[in-house]
């Protein structure tokens, strides 16, 4: 009876941890919820700042049209300041969920090769990020390749994210040649007076660079979990 009782209790470990790694596979859908309602709140910003657009200019096309001699155009400036700091804020959101995703994607990968852990995020050298591309890669055991075409405009949000938050959006300084030639190549991003301008396009490429990410990578990731789930069954 003991023995029994033993054996059950194995089993029922075993299914409990099946079931748990099932659970860290279905982690991997709410970065791209979330990434959907952002895509949403996005698409309904620039609607608003388009009408926020269209009403100035209504208001300037008036005033020219009754032949105003000092024609007011100070609601120019607010408007243009909103849109310049709310794309600021979508940038560094879309950061902030790509960071908590990679962080997240570690950790997944950590609990389901729990038994088999070569090395540390800690041990490994280069840049937060860079560190935790090695990671998912070597810890993956070549299941988890992030190919460049994937990680570079993952990371090419990041560089911009870093101007906005630490410089206000301003490359003056001893980089700005550098950052000059990097930034005219990208879509959707302007340099003004020494400043970033941020337009829809490099907001939207940016979304869909993240979601390419995302999608990628737990694809990936539950590759490397698989294994474990059907070692688990096995044993």
């Amino acid at each position: 009876m003991t023995d029994d009782k033993t054996v059950n209790s194995g089993d029922l470990k075993k299914e409990v941890h099946r079931d748990f790694l099932a659970c860290l596979k279905r982690e991997n859908g709410l970065a791209s919820e979330e990434l959907s309602l952002f895509n949403w709140y996005f698409k309904e910003s620039e609607t608003i700042f388009k009408q926020l657009s269209a009403s100035q200019e209504m208001n300037l096309h008036n005033q020219q049209a009754n032949c105003v001699e000092d024609i007011d155009d100070s609601g120019s400036i607010p408007i243009q300041y909103f849109i310049k700091r709310s794309r600021y804020s979508h940038i560094i959101y879309l950061c902030s969920i790509g960071e908590k995703f990679l962080s997240d994607a570690c950790r997944r990968l950590s609990i389901a090769l729990a038994n088999n852990i070569p090395f540390s995020l800690e041990q490994l050298s280069g840049d937060k990020w860079e560190k935790k591309r090695l990671f998912l890669e070597r810890y993956g055991y070549g299941r988890i390749p992030i190919p460049d075409e994937i990680w570079i405009p993952f990371r090419q949000i990041y560089t911009i994210r870093n101007d906005l938050v630490h410089e206000n959006g301003s490359i003056a300084g001893k980089e700005f040649n550098k950052k000059t030639t990097a930034y005219k190549n990208i879509d959707g991003i302007s340099i003004i007076d020494n400043e970033i301008v941020i337009a829809e396009d490099f907001i939207n490429n940016s979304a869909i660079a993240l979601t390419s990410f995302v999608d990628y990578v737990n694809g990936r990731i539950n590759l490397a979990i698989d294994p474990a789930i059907n070692l688990k069954s096995a044993t």
